[in-house]
């Protein structure tokens, strides 16, 4: 158990930087874009794979992983590197670390939906200022887009603890946490114990500490992490 609170800690971390900060990215750079045709098709090219299951794309992705047939070494062979094809799932060394890159390139259709509606809701009398003062590029998006996308940004992080800490059909798919306990995450010892070895009183007990973990890390960031115009309101 101690292993998989340490692996949740890892997945978590890096679940939360990826759904902060690529997701926004690409979020800003459609919104820059001068024709509201191009932001249109582009919005939609990101939607699209969100009518594939989960499960379906967690499947193809073991398929790239496979050591023998899958993409990634195949592709590995192909530059030469006869050296670095690797069993990227069945080596602890590498597992949880394969599991991280799972989504590559992490640009998610809902959190880019989520950041292109804060975008638009930015007054472009704020826009205008900062073209006027010379705020432009990073500058802007360091100084103005951020700030009044945080409570955007706090949605994302909510819902990123929540499924982070929940979740485990990615380790439950690919990999069954392992190899021996390498990707194993507290949701699937919570599902094991309760669906394969009938200990209901356990699992529930590491249901509720899940639930008081996502109650506090959702009450700092709701209580701590606000926007600009939420202080203005105050």
């Amino acid at each position: 158990m101690a292993e998989s609170g340490v692996n949740l800690i890892k997945l978590l971390v890096v679940g939360l930087v990826i759904t902060v900060t690529v997701p926004l990215a690409a979020a800003e750079l459609i919104f820059h874009l001068k024709s509201e045709k191009v932001q249109y098709i582009y919005r939609v090219l990101f939607i699209i794979p969100m009518i594939v299951p989960g499960v379906v794309t967690l499947l193809i992705w073991g398929f790239i992983y496979d050591y023998n047939s899958g993409l990634l070494n195949q592709i590995l062979r192909l530059l030469g590197l006869e050296r670095a094809p690797q069993a990227w799932l069945g080596d602890p060394r590498f597992a949880l670390y394969s599991l991280m890159f799972v989504g590559f390139p992490w640009v998610g259709g809902f959190a880019l939906l989520i950041y292109t509606a804060g975008l638009q809701g930015i007054s472009t009398d704020v826009l205008d200022s900062c073209k006027l003062d010379g705020a432009t590029g990073l500058r802007r998006i360091w100084s103005v887009d951020i700030p009044l996308v945080m409570a955007q940004i706090k949605l994302m992080i909510v819902l990123g603890v929540i499924g982070g800490i929940q979740g485990f059909q990615t380790q439950l798919l690919l990999t069954d946490g392992g190899p021996g306990y390498s990707t194993m995450a507290p949701g699937l010892v919570l599902y094991r114990n309760s669906m394969l070895y009938d200990r209901m009183g356990y699992a529930c007990a590491i249901g509720v500490v899940l639930f008081i973990i996502i109650l506090f890390v959702t009450y700092i960031n709701m209580r701590y992490l606000r926007s600009s115009t939420e202080f203005e309101t105050k």
